[in-house]
C-alpha cells in the first residue's frame, strides 16, 4: 500500500485535501459502522501513514485474515456427518453397524 500511496500522494497535505478519500472514510465510519461511528479508536486518514495503515488493514482483513478464518471450515463442513441438514437418513445405530454404515456412506 505504501508504494501506491507514495506514487499518488507526494505529501500529507494532498491526502488531507483529497475530498474523495475524506468522503469515503466518512462513509466507512458513519454508514458502514453506524453503531461504532463515535468510537475514539477510529484512525485518522489525513496523512499518508494514516491512509496506508487503513488500506493495509483492509487488504489484510479481506485476504489473509479471511483465508485463515474461513478456509479451514471445509475440513469440518466437508465431512458429511458434520452437516446433518444434508443427510437424508438418520445416523446408523450400533446394531447392524456395518450394513447400516455401508448404506449410509452410499447415499449422496
Amino acid at each position: 500500500a505504501s508504494d501506491y500511496i507514495d506514487f499518488y500522494y507526494k505529501s500529507d497535505e494532498e491526502v488531507a485535501c483529497d475530498e474523495e478519500v475524506r468522503a469515503w472514510w466518512e462513509e466507512v465510519r458513519t454508514k458502514g459502522h453506524a453503531d461504532k461511528k463515535d468510537e475514539p479508536w477510529w484512525p485518522a486518514v489525513d496523512t499518508r501513514d494514516g491512509l496506508i495503515g487503513v488500506l493495509t488493514t483492509i487488504m489484510w482483513v479481506t485476504s489473509g485474515h479471511h483465508a485463515a478464518v474461513n478456509f479451514g471450515q471445509y475440513h469440518y463442513g466437508g465431512y458429511f456427518p458434520n452437516r446433518p441438514t444434508v443427510m437424508r437418513k438418520k445416523m446408523p445405530v450400533e446394531e447392524n453397524k456395518e450394513e447400516e454404515m455401508k448404506k449410509f456412506m452410499e447415499m449422496p
